[in-house]
């Protein structure tokens, strides 16, 4: 996980959820991963799902985070899978 991965998943794992939903669980995740397993790689798909969680719970995190998901929302957009 790069630095930048590693504050958008704590800052996530902050966050209130709903009960059961599948956010919640990879808010989790990767909270985990971030502190027991900080030199994992994330896949493309979760890096973007990570950054587009962070973008979407924005009111609850930290603003520079959320620039950081932002940010990299735009440029995973021009990527081709």
């Amino acid at each position: 996980m790069t630095e930048h991965e590693k504050a958008m998943a704590k800052a996530l794992a902050g966050c209130t959820f709903v009960p059961g939903t599948g956010t919640k669980r990879f808010a989790r995740d990767m909270a985990l991963r971030a502190e027991h397993k900080p030199n994992s790689e994330l896949t493309f798909g979760q890096a973007t799902y990570l950054a587009s969680a962070v973008v979407r719970f924005r009111r609850q995190i930290d603003p520079a985070v959320v620039e950081i998901a932002r940010r990299y929302c735009e440029t995973s957009q021009t990527k081709t899978i």
